[in-house]
């Protein structure tokens, strides 16, 4: 895994059952305008060869993110066969970390229905239902396919809630029938800036110095953009609102949507929940 850019996909809506395609990919570096370097990647594809040609350039810009606040959130549910229920806007929701594996038995864009009975098994009552949103999410998962679903709900005073999607490669001694990586299919949160064990980057928080001149309360007022940092690669930083996308290149490339939906503190005391990303796998361009 060396890293990912940004990137724009032309093209490849129109390969599906032909013989012969072709395209462009355009990665930068840079984002909102900013400093950075582009490259354009062409493609020509037959059924059995691909040729490849990439140029490189460098632009520049004042770039930046503006100082504003969007409230835009991320929300989940998931119904155990226990009666149990996580998430922040349920009722005598369970809290703290919950993991379990499960296959895929009927999918939507924004909802699963799972089953936890591995395929060496016997098992009754093992049921999950499992919905997320957020503006501008919208999830593939194929149906049969093998996940480790992560779930963490933390409700002090206000509340904090996170999901992660992960593909298994074996479940119970039989493969994965789609993919044989462990890739992230999604992985989101509201309330916090929260990752998981196999998330595969880091998230950090920049503030922008919106307001020098309004004074403390229980913190201080301002804005921030996010920055996804894999190990060893380029981050890519988004403010509020902004969505960008992360490529992953590797045996089993990745590309993920990527979004801020608000990151901010008011300053306010007990208020320190306004952070919500999401980060979800990429289909059509996979």
């Amino acid at each position: 895994m060396r890293g990912f850019a940004v990137f724009s996909v032309v093209g490849l809506g129109l390969c599906g059952g032909l013989a012969a395609c072709s395209g462009t990919v355009t990665l930068g570096t840079g984002t909102g305008g900013s400093a950075g370097t582009t490259s354009t990647t062409s493609w020509t594809t037959t059924t059995s060869s691909t040729t490849w040609t990439t140029t490189t350039s460098t632009t520049t810009g004042t770039g930046g993110s503006a100082c504003y606040e969007t409230h835009d959130g991320f929300d989940l549910e998931l119904d155990g066969p226990d009666n149990t229920v996580w998430g922040c806007n349920v009722g005598g929701t369970q809290t703290g970390d919950f993991v379990f594996d499960a296959v895929v038995l009927d999918a939507a864009e924004n909802s699963l229905a799972l089953d936890a009975c591995p395929p060496n098994a016997d098992c009754t009552n093992t049921e999950y239902k499992l919905s997320f949103s957020a503006p501008g999410l919208y999830s593939y998962i194929p149906v049969g396919t093998f996940v480790e679903v992560s779930v963490h709900v933390y409700q002090p005073w206000g509340c904090e809630h996170a999901l992660q999607i992960k593909n298994l490669p074996s479940w119970g001694g039989v493969a994965n029938p789609y993919y044989p990586d462990d890739r992230v299919w999604l992985v989101a949160a509201d309330g916090a800036l929260t990752t998981f064990p196999g998330t595969p980057f880091a998230i950090e928080a920049e503030a922008l110095g919106c307001y020098p001149n309004e004074p403390p309360g229980c913190g201080i007022h301002d804005d921030y953009r996010l920055v996804f940092v894999p190990p060893g690669a380029q981050p890519v930083a988004l403010g509020m609102g902004e969505t960008g996308s992360l490529w992953f290149p590797s045996q089993y490339p990745q590309y993920f949507d990527v979004r801020n939906l608000r990151s901010y503190e008011t300053g306010w005391c007990d208020d320190y929940w306004n952070w919500a990303y999401f980060a979800v796998q990429n289909m059509m361009v996979d």
